[in-house]
């Protein structure tokens, strides 16, 4: 029985059909995800880069402070960026170019070359907005 009311996982569930539903339509149909790594100086000796749900786990090598790799495009499951000594970054291969930068330590950032067409940079955008509500609803409740 429903009581009318929204559940938080519905709630994310219809977001995501509706992103996922706006990125097909809108021509991000490469079959493969280029991801270029930044590190600067921290230089891993190797990435491992993992798509669990295709089964998908490859190592690069990694010369100097970058390195391009191209991985099959996967809209429904979260892939993994390993680079050896580093922490690791959670993505979704969704057909764009990603840089993933981590040449300065503790400000991670993803870009995407098509940020409108992205799914991984939607869903950056959204669990920035979801952070910055729940910090909100916090604040007001403490200061009461």
């Amino acid at each position: 029985m429903s009581n009318g009311k929204i559940t938080y996982g519905g709630f994310l569930s219809a977001i995501f059909i509706v992103i996922a539903t706006i990125v097909v339509s809108s021509g991000a149909s490469s079959k493969m995800t280029t991801v270029t790594g930044l590190f600067g100086n921290s230089r891993p000796d190797s990435l491992l880069v993992c798509i669990p749900d295709i089964r998908y786990y490859k190592t690069f090598a990694v010369k100097g402070g970058n390195v391009t790799v191209r991985i099959p495009k996967c809209l429904y499951s979260q892939a993994s960026f390993y680079p050896s000594g580093m922490p690791n970054v959670f993505f979704i291969s969704d057909g764009t170019s990603l840089t993933i930068d981590l040449s300065t330590i503790g400000k991670l950032k993803v870009t995407s070359n098509k940020p409108g067409s992205s799914i991984d940079q939607r869903r950056r955008a959204y669990f920035d907005w979801n952070n910055e509500q729940c910090r909100k609803a916090i604040a007001e409740a403490f200061d009461q």
